[in-house]
């Protein structure tokens, strides 16, 4: 059995379209092993369908996982629903909310933490339970204080609720601290707050100041996390009990079975670069399988850092355009009928 556990290439095709379009590459190279489509995601966009988790009615953003458990989606409530506003005032209030709102409800609450476009250091998100923010005069902050209010006011003091709360389980995109921190990345969430809109050196200064100042005040129990969804990974180990781990094992977890069956797993994602190695859905895979010995493809829309992956290809020159959907999975299929067909016959 070949199994199909590619990510989304985001703003191009979902997971399932990339299974679909390296299926039909299989097929043309005449391969006849069963194959299995497993669409994956890493606690951002697709996570819920990745768990087989149903909507829960009347909650934005929030997916029932079993009776006692529920997910919220940090890029549902956090992501592109933001994007109407500056970058230096977007909050994660709103996933701190989604968590209160279903705290009476369920006794575990994961948060998948990805795709976000807020960058607060998830100052936001405790502020919606509760957490007291004190600015730099000494004064209560009763706004939700975004990297905007943080750099107009200052912060002395962050004081947790005090309201023990819902076990809380982050489901993390990437592994990496909200600061630079040597031992633990060579990534930190400031590399990762350009493609959330903070592109001037200004706006960047402010994003960087909300991160000091969060963490001056706030101390997270999971600093390994804390980059993920602009900070929000800080936050969410800073609340007593909770945890965090790479959504993308969480997803492999899950499916265990398909990955301990499969001869050959091919995975991929737009985009397979220095990033990737921050527990991507690629990297993920590729650590699992190779304790199994069960051989991995990664197949990049663009592939700049392949050093990792022995079985990698490009679809297409890292410098191209990015392609519409059809052409995005033409290339896809392509790619794979050549790589099948010359190089399957090794894995048998």
């Amino acid at each position: 059995m070949i199994l199909l556990a590619p990510d989304k290439f985001k703003g191009t095709m979902s997971a399932r379209e990339v299974a679909d379009a390296m299926s039909r590459g299989l097929r043309r190279a005449g391969v006849s092993d069963d194959v299995v489509f497993l669409p994956m995601a890493d606690g951002g966009e697709g996570t819920p369908e990745a768990f087989d988790a149903e909507p829960v009615s009347g909650v934005s953003g929030a997916y029932r996982l079993s009776d006692d458990a529920v997910l919220v989606m940090s890029c549902s409530l956090a992501g592109a629903n933001l994007l109407s506003l500056s970058p230096e005032m977007r909050s994660s209030a709103l996933v701190g909310e989604a968590v209160m709102r279903l705290a009476p409800r369920f006794r575990d609450i994961y948060i998948g933490i990805g795709g976000t476009s807020s960058a607060d250091a998830g100052a936001g998100f405790l502020y919606s339970l509760g957490w007291t923010f004190v600015d730099s005069s000494g004064r209560r902050i009763d706004e939700v204080p975004t990297p905007a209010v943080l750099a107009r006011r200052g912060l002395s003091e962050v004081i947790p609720s005090g309201v023990d709360g819902p076990g809380l389980v982050g489901l993390c995109d990437v592994a990496c601290p909200m600061l630079p921190c040597d031992g633990l990345s060579s990534l930190s969430a400031m590399d990762f707050v350009r493609q959330k809109g903070f592109v001037s050196h200004s706006q960047r200064a402010v994003v960087a100041n909300a991160f000091a100042l969060v963490a001056s005040c706030v101390a997270s129990s999971l600093p390994a996390f804390g980059g993920a969804g602009g900070g929000l990974g800080y936050a969410v180990g800073a609340v007593p009990g909770s945890k965090c781990r790479l959504g993308a094992e969480a997803v492999i977890d899950f499916h265990y079975g398909l990955f301990e069956g499969a001869r050959l797993v091919i995975t991929g994602e737009g985009s397979i670069d220095e990033q990737t190695a921050g527990g991507k859905c690629v990297d993920s895979i590729f650590r699992y399988c190779c304790r199994r010995s069960v051989p991995v493809l990664a197949v990049g829309g663009r592939v700049t850092d392949a050093t990792r992956y022995p079985m990698t290809i490009a679809c297409q020159a890292a410098d191209a355009p990015l392609p519409d959907k059809r052409t995005a999975m033409n290339l896809v299929s392509d790619a794979v009928a050549e790589w099948a067909s010359e190089n399957l016959v090794f894995c048998k």
